[in-house]
């Protein structure tokens, strides 16, 4: 489905909601989307939807998540988590880029829907911690017991042309942690929800591999 198509689609259940005659909307966004380059077309369909939605009549509260934890193990998007390697969006493993896990995303989500009088017209960013690549396999050799290294989810070379070139979406994205990167406070969300997961916790959390296969450390 094309961006202009996933807004309007987005777009109906907001007034779904209003026909409805639901009270209180939660909607899960992504951070920053205000600043994103014009080719970032996933985030400005959410920046439209958050328009859509505070033009809507209906109490609202939006949440604005970072990069997910969970694409460390993301198998439709064809990047298991292998035994000795972690692999992610950036090229430069030292780059640094904000995460939170769907998990803690859900939690913050449930805390809005519990006390609508509290949340009702804010908007939180959620993020639990700022890592590199190089962070994320540290994280994960620690977690595992298994020596991890850190590669991007394209074959090396190559993979910078392959994204730049059939998933400019992608790229355009991993452009923007390069150059602007997440203005999230990490602390801030961390009020909210103070058990968040880190990477280490993250991993712990999984505590195996895509193949099923047990962390060694973990057994």
């Amino acid at each position: 489905m094309a961006a202009p198509d996933v807004a309007w689609a987005k777009q109906a259940m907001v007034d779904a909601c209003k026909v409805a005659g639901v009270d209180f909307v939660v909607y899960t966004s992504v951070a920053d989307c205000e600043k994103a380059t014009p080719g970032m077309t996933h985030f400005h369909t959410k920046l439209a939807v958050e328009g859509h939605l505070k033009a809507s009549g209906l109490r609202w509260a939006i949440l604005r998540p970072v990069a997910f934890l969970e694409n460390f193990d993301n198998q439709e998007f064809r990047n298991p988590l292998t035994k000795g390697s972690v692999k992610g969006m950036t090229f430069d493993p030292d780059l640094k880029v904000k995460h939170v896990s769907t998990v803690d995303v859900g939690k913050a989500a449930a805390r809005m829907l519990g006390d609508p009088a509290a949340w009702a017209g804010k908007t939180l960013d959620c993020a639990s911690c700022d890592i590199s690549g190089a962070d994320a396999a540290a994280a994960l050799c620690e977690v595992s017991g298994v020596p991890c290294q850190y590669r991007n989810i394209f074959p090396p070379y190559i993979g910078y042309w392959i994204m730049r070139l059939f998933l400019p979406d992608l790229w355009h994205m991993v452009e923007f942690f390069r150059d602007v990167g997440y203005s999230s406070d990490v602390a801030a969300f961390r009020k909210v929800v103070p058990d968040a997961l880190d990477a280490r916790a993250w991993f712990r959390h999984k505590g195996r591999w895509a193949s099923s296969e047990p962390f060694p450390a973990t057994q």
